[in-house]
């Protein structure tokens, strides 16, 4: 069942994906001119660096958290808006189509694993891995006439002025979680590991909160009692999101933290701040204080 945090990050993941389509629908219109008008005669060569751009994202991306992969293709963004700048000069065609190509590679792997990823934690979940394809076609339909209209026109500035407009939609939802998930930690620097347990220990710890704290009907929808304990500690949004997946997931920090789209190092910061404003040293204490203050409120 999706949460509020995966929802956003769908909504967040659309926007990235829809902005980005309509700069490399754009770069595609003005290459696909160009060669048209005999300006350069690019070949089929260039497709042949879609092969080690995707290959080489596909390492990179399994290998960083969310944020990290969300600053990659904002600069992908950036450069194939420099590349299309540098087309509508009718300079640098080989350079931008060799930019194209290269981003081209990055930006498949990075819709296809994202919407698989959050695919799992969506409802009608076999729907969601094709829905970076879905939102591609649309943009491209929707970008493609206005872009080569532009082109024809020789209308740069008007060109400029959406590509500029694009590459703000994928900063903005790329690279705006950042800020979010990281409300709440006071202290950037402290050591968040020293006061919960280790990963390690987690499912360790899982097993020994259920039978200390006294878990209410499974029935019982959290949604009510979580906010109202949001509000008595003053939780954000966000740390709500990683109480509620500790008090429903039996899975590992490393786990939760993909489930929530974060990285382990923001997740254990979230939880440090959660772990400090209720006056608990480590994630058994944090679950079996909430059933405690629930049963006891």
């Amino acid at each position: 069942m999706s949460t509020p945090a995966t929802r956003e990050t769908a909504v967040r993941l659309a926007v990235a994906i829809f902005c980005l389509t309509g700069i490399f629908a754009a770069l595609n219109s003005a290459l696909t001119l160009s060669h048209a008008s005999n300006a350069i005669d690019l070949g089929s060569w260039p497709r042949l660096l879609l092969v080690p751009s995707a290959l080489a994202a596909g390492i990179l991306f399994d290998k960083l958290d969310t944020r990290r992969v969300g600053m990659i293709m904002t600069a992908v963004a950036m450069f194939s808006a420099c590349a299309l700048f540098i087309l509508i000069g009718n300079v640098g065609i080989r350079a931008s189509a060799t930019v194209f190509y290269l981003g081209s590679g990055v930006f498949v792997v990075f819709f296809t694993t994202t919407y698989m990823k959050l695919s799992a934690h969506m409802r009608m979940h076999e729907l969601w891995p094709s829905m970076g394809r879905v939102l591609i076609n649309i943009g491209s339909m929707l970008v493609s006439a206005p872009a080569i209209a532009l082109v024809n026109d020789g209308d740069p500035l008007g060109m400029i002025i959406a590509t500029v407009v694009l590459l703000a939609g994928v900063a903005a939802s790329l690279l705006s979680s950042s800020g979010t998930e990281q409300i709440g930690c006071e202290n950037p620097h402290e050591n968040p590991r020293a006061d919960i347990n280790t990963e390690n220990m987690s499912q360790q710890d899982d097993a020994r909160s259920s039978e200390a704290a006294s878990t209410p009907p499974a029935a019982l929808s959290l949604e009510e009692p979580l906010e109202r304990f949001c509000r008595a500690y003053s939780l954000t949004p966000r740390e709500g999101d990683v109480v509620r997946a500790l008090l429903t997931m039996d899975d590992s920090v490393s786990d939760i933290a993909s489930a929530l789209f974060l990285s382990r190092s923001t997740l254990y910061r979230l939880i440090a701040s959660i772990n400090k404003k209720t006056g608990t040293a480590s994630r058994t204490a944090l679950i079996t204080f909430f059933w405690t203050w629930y049963n006891a409120s």
